[in-house]
């Protein structure tokens, strides 16, 4: 590995660090790089682990972690301003769904499902809570249209007989 290449959980041991890394020229790995590390690492689950977990501290040990990768995807995909075509492009769909949830739960904590959205009253919401609904269903309604929609027709090139 080089020596200028940065392993993803080195970002949760120095926070300075994921500001100054993406402030690079050609950072590796980059932004989306850094976003499908952090979303995957903290969704995966142990697999291999059948055993149930009888003491909380580490289950609370685990969703530390989850809560900081999270955090460091919401500040990775700020960094790229929240681009929703950049995400289409290079973001596989649930991973999209999964960093958009994760902003929605920091943002509007015991609203953080879209499910409950039909019946809110964005009124009393503040702006950065209205920005995080209106881009969750912004990106739902993207992502509809792009499933409706039919993939590119392949060109057939006319070769005569």
């Amino acid at each position: 590995m080089a020596s200028d290449i940065v392993a993803w959980f080195e970002f949760l041991l120095n926070p300075t660090l994921l500001e100054s890394h993406l402030n690079q020229t050609n950072p590796e790995p980059s932004a989306i790089g850094l976003i499908i590390q952090f979303i995957y690492n903290s969704i995966k689950r142990t697999e291999g682990n059948n055993e149930v977990e009888t003491v909380d501290v580490s289950t609370q040990e685990s969703n530390k972690k989850k809560n900081a990768l999270s955090v460091l995807a919401l500040k990775t995909a700020a960094h790229l301003n929240w681009n929703l075509e950049i995400f289409e492009q290079k973001l596989p769909l649930h991973m999209q769904d999964a960093l958009l949830i994760a902003l929605l739960h920091e943002t509007l904590e015991e609203l953080s499902s879209p499910t409950t959205h039909g019946t809110l009253d964005t009124g009393p919401l503040l702006p950065y809570q209205l920005f995080s609904v209106a881009l969750y269903h912004r990106y739902a309604l993207r992502a509809l249209v792009q499933a409706k929609l039919p993939a590119k027709p392949i060109k057939v090139s006319n070769v005569p007989m």
